[in-house]
């Protein structure tokens, strides 16, 4: 709604493909690279990538996206980056050629960023999970360990005690006691 259009992504990219971490009006979960405007955002990390109209596009007027479904004919992308390297796009599409106003530009851009840092606390959070589940492993473990040591420790306690009995007994008698 803020960029009028009637599409929109949150796409990762690898090597070989772009897939939508969540999408909305688009009928697939996937792309190849080559075909996603994704990879071309992604070249320019700390810019908003705009085609007004992809007809008029050299570099997509033959895209399947553009000749076939989703008939691609805007996008504007803005790259997620993180340690300067750009992973993906939040981007919009629409069917028709259109305009942004410089307001909804900010807003894609700061949306963007929005949704890397979403991304990063989300990872940040699966491994600090990881952690957790990992320190409770060692604590079970570490509580094994050390009623292990404190029953070698009674053992030893009560066999101490059995050999001063069994070596007491015969010397009380030939002593006297």
């Amino acid at each position: 709604l803020i960029c009028g259009t009637e599409k929109g992504a949150i796409s990762l990219i690898d090597e070989k493909r772009q897939f939508f971490k969540a999408q909305k009006g688009l009928n697939c979960s996937e792309t190849g690279r080559n075909e996603a405007f994704c990879s071309h955002a992604i070249l320019q990390p700390n810019k908003l990538f705009v085609v007004n109209d992809t007809w008029e596009d050299e570099r997509f007027a033959e895209n399947p996206l553009v000749t076939g479904g989703p008939k691609i004919r805007f996008y504007a992308g803005m790259p997620m980056v993180e340690d300067n390297m750009a992973f993906g796009t939040l981007c919009v599409i629409s069917d028709t050629k259109m305009t942004l106003t410089n307001q909804q530009m900010t807003a894609l851009s700061v949306l963007a960023r929005v949704c890397r840092l979403q991304l990063y606390l989300r990872r940040k959070t699966s491994d600090f999970g990881k952690l957790i589940d990992e320190l409770q492993e060692n604590e079970r473990e570490l509580v094994k360990q050390v009623a292990a040591t404190l029953k070698a420790s009674e053992d030893k306690m009560d066999f101490l005690a059995k050999m001063t009995h069994e070596l007491r007994t015969p010397l009380n008698a030939i002593l006297g006691y």
